[in-house]
């Protein structure tokens, strides 16, 4: 009868490493993955990143434009009142 009960324990133990093994390849490959998806995140963080600085970069650059822009209107408007006011001038002129 020993010896049953050795190789019952014998069994039992076995059954219990091997559960314990599959536990911790289980958790290794789950750590593995976890360190894959981090490495993927950080990267996608980084071509994020750059992509942000590049907008605000190209927003600045808009908003330049934009300004000179509008002072070139204003200029433009200056000039085309300037040209009205001339030729009104000059055709009071001819009209007297």
């Amino acid at each position: 009868m020993p010896i049953c009960v050795c190789a019952f324990f014998s069994k039992n133990h076995q059954r219990a490493l091997d559960t314990i093994q599959i536990s911790l390849e289980a958790e290794a490959r789950g750590r593995l993955e976890a360190l894959r998806q981090r490495k993927k995140l950080e990267q996608d963080v980084l071509e994020l990143e750059a992509a942000l600085e590049a907008t605000v970069k190209a927003r600045v650059d808009v908003e330049k434009n934009y300004k000179r822009f509008q002072q070139q209107i204003r200029d433009l408007e200056l000039v085309v009142e300037e040209e009205q006011a001339a030729t009104q001038v000059k055709v009071l002129v001819w009209q007297r």
